[in-house]
C-alpha cells in the first residue's frame, strides 16, 4: 500500500484502547506496519515488575498471568485518573502510556535506523486535557513533538487517499470506530483544505471488551450448572492460580468470537473441564444484538445530530478491531440503509492514515541528507546522509539543513534532560542519547531506563492527588419539559447528565445532556404517562437504564419503569404495592424486585424479562457495597455514590424469620453449600440494622445494649467475629470506613426516656470496628461525637459531619484516627477520592437551613479551601461528578463546572 504525494520517512501511531499500531511510511511512499513480537498489532497492556519496571504488550500479558494484579490492560481508559495501583504501587497513568510509546520508538529505531517524525491519533471527544497527558507521555518518552490527530480524520485519509473513495469538498463521511474499551462515531467534513469534525457521539462503555463480558456470561452458565466448583473459581478468582486460568478463560472466549467471524462454531478451552464448551454464530448474534443495537443507535444519533440523513454521506468507514464482527455491518446497514465499508484488518487504517497529515518534504526529489548533529534523529553512517522529513510545523524539513564546520546548525532542537517539573528520579533519559546511535545501543539504553525507573518508584508518590477547583461558572440551562413541573430530578452518569421532569398530569420527560463544556441543549429520551397516578420521590440513572415509578392509585396499578439511555426504549413492571422495592445491578445486568411478601424477583436491566424467580423463601434485598464505591461523588448526608462503582456485586437477602442467604443476583441461585449459608442464629429481623461491606455481613441485634455479628458471605453459617455493648446503647447506623476494605463506622447513642432528641445527641459516638478480626472484637477506635449527622468517606480519610442546635461542622480524620488539620467548615459531601464540597450550613436533616449557599472546595489531605461561588438551589436535589454539578432550579435545570 501507498500513500500519495507524502516524501521521507514518518511515523503513525494508533495508541488504542486494547491494541496499538504503528506504521512506518518510506521515502518512496510505501508503508509497513511496525512489527511486535511479529505481530503488527501490540496489545495496549502494560505490566510492573518486582523491580518496577514497566513490560508492554504480549510480555506484560505474559507476566500478568502470574499477577494479574500488576497489570493494566487498557491504560488509555484510565486517561481521566492521575495514577492506577500496580501490586502495591501507585504509577502515574502518564507513565504507562510513555511505556508503550518507548516500545515504538524502539522499534522504529530497529525498523528505519532512527525514530521518523511522528503523528499521533486521539478519540475527536478528547479535550485539551486528555491531550495535555497525551503530550507529556509522549514527552517522557523522550520523542521530539509530534503532531496529535482526531482518529476520525485519520480514518478520512485512508478512505479518500489509500482507498481513493471520493469524499467530494463539503461532503461528509461517518467513521465508526470500534475498538475493544470504547465505541467512537463520528462524521467528518471534507473542506477543501483538509478534514474536520463536525460531529462526535459514540459510547464510552461499550467495547469489543463487553461483546466478550456478554459471551463470558453465557458460557459460565453454561458451566455453572454442571460445575459450579470450577466457575465459582473462574467467577471469584481467590488465588494466583484462579486468576491465571481466568485471564486464559477469557482469551479463549475472545478467541471463540474472532473465529465465529469465519466459521459458524467454535470451542472454549475450560480450565479443569475435559470437554470444551462450543459457541455458534447464533448464540454470538443474540447475545451480541442488544450491545450492537446501542452502537447503531449511537451511529444513527451522531449522523442526525449534525442535520444529515445516512443516504447523504459519502460513506460509512468501519475501523477497529471489534468492527469485523459480522453482524456489525449488517445491523448498521439494515437500520442506515448504507452498505458500510470494512476492511480485513480493520485494526490497520487509522495508523495509516494519519500519515497523511504530516507536512511532507520540501524537496521530493531528494532521497539523502545531512543529519543534524545531536539530534535524535542522527544516525553514525559512512554515507553521513540519512533522509527525514521536516517536524510538523516546520517551513523546511530538517534534511535541508547541512552541517556547518562553525558548529551545529540552528534549531529546532528536541528538549534535554528532565521535562520541566519532573522529579529527577522520573525524568526520561535525555533525548539525544536515546536513538542518535546504532541499534546495537538499545539495550545499553533500556538498562539506563530500568535504573531510573527503579529509582523514581523508590521514592514515595502519594495514592490521593487533590485536584484543584475552580470558581464554580454557570455553564448552562435547560428548561423544563412543561412550564409547571410537579417535581423534577437530575443524575449524572459518567459525562452525562440524565433529566426527569413530571407535569400536573402525571407524563414524565425523560431527556439527557452531554457535559463537555457549554451546556445548550437536551435530547428526549421518552415519556412516560402515569395517567394521573403519583410518582415516588425519586428518578435514578445507572449506566444501564433510568429508573422512575410511580404508586397506584386504586383504579391504576403501581408501575416501575426503566428508560434506556442510549435508545430511550422503556419497559416496565407491575409494582404490587407501594412498598414494593427495587436494586439496579448494573454490571450484572439484573434489577432485583422485592414485593411487600418478601417474595424476590430477577428482571434483566435492558428488557426487563424476567431473569429468574419469583423466590417466596427470600426477603429484604442487601446489596454489597464496594471500596470503590467510596471514590465516587456522593450527595450530602450519604455515604453510598450517586453511582456506584460498575463491579461484581454479592446479593444478601433476609427473611422474616432472620435466615440470610446469598444470591447470585445474575441467576439467583443461592451461592455455595445451603447448611453454611443459611443461618437463624441470632439474626435480626431488622433491614435497618443490616448491611453488606465488601464480602461481610454485617448485623446488629438488641435495643439499648447490642450485639453486633459479622458473617463472611462465603461461609454464613458462623459469625466470623462479634462485637457486645453491654452498656445502655442502641446503634442508629453502620456504614463502610472508606476504601480501607476492613473497617466499618457504627454510630450508637443512649436512648432517652423522653422526647428530648437534643438529650440523645449529647450521647453521640462514633465506634470503629475491624472486618477482618475474629472472636470478640474490640473498637479500633471509639470518638465521643454529640450531634453526630453523618460520616463522609474520603479515600483513606474520614469527614465527620455534626450538627448541635442548628449549627454544622466538621472533623476530619487520617488513616490512624488523628485530626486532620483543615481550613473548611459546614456541611461536607464527597466529589472523589481526595476532595468534598463544603456547604456553609446544614444541608439535610431537620435542621436544614436556607437554600442560598455558599460553596467551597476542600482536599482531606491538605486541608486547603476554595471558596467556589454562591448557589441558590436545594443542594439535596443536586447531583455532580468530578468536574460539573447539576441541579433543579426555578425555571429549568441548572449546570456549573468547578474543574476544567
Amino acid at each position: 500500500m501507498s500513500t500519495p504525494h507524502q516524501q521521507g520517512y514518518a511515523l503513525g501511531v494508533d495508541l488504542g484502547t486494547s491494541n496499538t499500531v504503528a506504521v512506518v511510511r518510506s521515502p518512496d511512499g510505501r508503508t509497513r506496519p511496525l512489527l511486535f513480537g511479529g505481530q503488527p498489532i501490540m496489545p495496549s497492556t502494560v505490566f510492573l515488575d518486582d523491580a518496577g519496571r514497566l513490560h508492554v504488550g504480549r510480555d506484560a500479558q505474559r507476566m500478568a498471568q502470574l499477577d494479574p494484579a500488576r497489570c493494566e490492560p487498557n491504560p488509555k481508559r484510565r486517561v481521566d485518573e492521575p495514577s492506577v495501583l500496580l501490586g502495591d504501587r501507585e504509577v502515574p497513568v502518564v507513565q504507562l502510556l510513555a511505556a508503550l510509546l518507548r516500545e515504538i520508538a524502539a522499534k522504529a529505531v530497529e525498523s528505519v535506523g532512527f525514530l521518523p517524525p511522528a503523528a499521533i491519533t486521539h478519540p475527536a471527544a478528547w479535550g485539551p486535557t486528555r491531550r495535555g497527558v497525551l503530550t507529556e507521555a509522549v514527552r517522557q518518552a523522550g520523542w521530539p513533538p509530534v503532531r496529535l490527530v482526531p482518529e476520525p480524520i485519520a480514518a478520512a485519509r485512508y478512505f479518500a487517499q489509500v482507498m481513493r473513495r471520493p469524499v467530494p469538498v463539503g461532503s461528509s463521511l461517518a467513521v465508526f470506530d470500534f475498538g475493544g474499551g470504547t465505541l467512537d462515531v463520528a462524521v467528518v467534513r471534507n473542506d477543501g483544505d483538509g478534514y474536520s469534525v463536525v460531529g462526535a457521539g459514540g459510547d464510552e462503555r461499550l467495547g469489543g471488551l463487553d461483546l466478550d463480558a456478554a459471551l463470558v456470561t453465557h458460557v459460565g452458565e453454561l458451566i455453572g450448572r454442571q460445575h459450579p466448583q470450577i466457575w465459582q473459581h473462574l467467577s471469584r478468582p481467590a488465588s494466583t492460580a484462579d486468576r491465571r486460568y481466568r485471564r486464559l478463560f477469557w482469551e479463549d472466549v475472545r478467541g471463540a468470537k474472532e473465529m465465529l467471524s469465519r466459521t459458524t462454531t467454535a470451542p472454549v478451552p475450560v480450565p479443569g473441564v475435559d470437554q470444551a464448551v462450543h459457541l455458534t454464530r447464533e448464540e454470538l448474534e443474540r447475545l451480541t444484538g442488544p450491545l450492537l443495537s446501542r452502537a447503531v443507535a449511537a451511529t444513527e444519533a451522531t449522523i442526525g445530530q449534525v442535520g444529515l440523513r445516512p443516504d447523504q454521506l459519502a460513506g460509512l468507514f468501519l475501523v477497529g478491531g471489534s468492527s469485523r464482527v459480522p453482524m456489525v455491518a449488517r445491523m448498521l446497514h439494515a437500520q442506515l440503509g448504507i452498505a458500510p465499508t470494512v476492511l480485513e484488518q480493520p485494526e490497520l487504517p487509522v495508523a495509516e492514515g494519519v500519515l497523511a497529515e504530516l507536512v511532507p518534504a520540501v524537496d521530493p526529489n531528494r532521497t539523502e541528507a545531512v543529519p543534524v548533529p545531536g539530534s535524535p534523529y542522527e544516525m553514525a553512517a559512512a554515507t553521513g546522509a540519512i533522509p527525514v522529513s521536516a517536524l510538523p510545523g516546520q517551513s523546511s524539513p530538517v534534511s535541508a539543513v547541512p552541517t556547518s564546520p562553525g558548529g551545529p546548525p540552528p534549531g529546532p532542537y528536541p528538549p534535554q534532560g528532565p521535562y520541566p517539573g519532573a522529579m529527577p528520579e522520573f525524568a526520561p533519559p535525555p533525548v539525544r542519547r536515546w536513538y542518535r546511535q546504532k541499534v546495537v545501543l538499545i539495550p545499553a539504553v533500556a538498562a539506563a531506563v530500568v535504573l531510573l525507573v527503579v529509582a523514581g518508584f523508590a521514592t514515595f508518590w502519594p495514592k490521593y492527588s487533590e485536584r484543584p477547583f475552580d470558581a464554580l461558572r454557570s455553564v448552562g440551562t435547560v428548561k423544563y419539559a412543561s412550564d409547571s413541573p410537579s417535581n423534577a430530578y437530575v443524575s449524572i452518569v459518567d459525562g452525562t447528565a440524565y433529566l426527569t421532569d413530571i407535569d400536573g398530569d402525571g407524563k414524565a420527560t425523560v431527556r439527557s445532556v452531554a457535559l463537555d463544556g457549554k451546556v445548550s441543549g437536551a435530547r428526549t429520551l421518552a415519556t412516560v404517562d402515569s395517567a394521573g397516578a403519583t410518582w415516588k420521590e425519586w428518578a435514578i440513572a445507572h449506566p444501564g437504564g433510568i429508573e422512575l415509578e410511580y404508586q397506584s392509585d386504586g383504579d391504576t396499578p403501581g408501575k416501575y419503569v426503566v428508560v434506556s439511555p442510549e435508545t430511550g426504549k422503556t419497559w416496565t413492571d407491575t409494582a404490587t404495592s407501594d412498598d414494593d422495592s427495587y436494586q439496579v445491578l448494573s454490571k450484572a445486568g439484573v434489577v432485583l424486585h422485592s414485593d411487600q411478601d418478601g417474595t424476590v424477583t430477577g428482571l434483566d436491566l435492558k428488557t426487563g424479562k424476567r431473569r429468574w424467580g419469583p423466590k417466596k423463601a427470600y426477603g429484604d434485598v442487601h446489596v454489597e457495597s464496594r471500596p470503590e464505591d467510596m471514590a465516587n461523588a456522593a450527595p450530602y448526608g450519604q455515604v453510598s455514590p450517586f453511582e456506584r462503582a460498575d463491579v461484581d456485586r454479592k446479593v444478601v437477602v433476609v427473611n422474616d424469620k432472620g435466615v440470610a442467604r446469598v444470591i447470585d443476583p445474575a441467576t439467583g441461585a443461592v451461592v455455595g453449600d445451603p447448611a453454611t449459608v443459611e443461618t437463624g442464629d441470632g439474626m435480626s429481623t431488622d433491614a435497618s440494622q443490616q448491611t453488606v461491606i465488601n464480602g461481610t455481613m454485617i448485623d446488629a441485634t438488641g435495643g439499648a445494649g447490642y450485639t453486633i455479628r459479622a458473617y463472611g458471605l462465603d461461609a454464613m453459617g458462623n459469625s466470623r467475629w462479634s462485637f457486645r455493648e453491654a452498656s445502655n446503647r442502641k446503634v442508629d447506623w453502620m456504614v463502610p470506613c472508606g476504601e480501607d476494605e476492613s473497617l466499618v463506622c457504627v454510630k450508637d447513642h443512649v436512648p432517652s426516656d423522653s422526647a428530648d432528641s437534643g438529650a440523645e445527641a449529647k450521647t453521640d459516638r462514633l465506634v470503629v470496628l475491624k472486618l477482618a478480626a475474629s472472636g470478640a472484637n474490640k473498637p479500633v477506635k471509639t470518638l465521643p461525637l454529640p450531634g453526630l449527622d453523618s460520616v463522609v468517606p474520603v479515600g483513606d480519610r474520614l469527614v465527620v459531619n455534626t450538627v448541635v442546635d442548628s449549627n454544622p461542622d466538621l472533623t476530619v480524620y487520617d488513616d490512624d484516627f488523628d485530626k486532620v488539620a483543615v481550613d473548611f467548615s459546614g456541611e461536607a459531601a464527597r466529589v472523589d477520592d481526595a476532595t468534598v464540597l463544603t456547604a456553609n450550613g446544614v444541608v439535610t436533616g431537620g435542621s436544614a437551613t436556607s437554600q442560598d449557599w455558599t460553596l467551597s472546595g476542600g482536599g482531606v489531605r491538605s486541608g486547603s479551601n476554595k471558596s467556589l461561588n454562591k448557589v441558590s438551589a436545594d443542594l439535596t436535589r443536586c447531583q455532580w461528578n468530578d468536574r460539573y454539578m447539576a441541579c433543579p432550579g426555578d425555571g429549568g435545570y441548572e449546570f456549573w463546572q468547578f474543574r476544567k
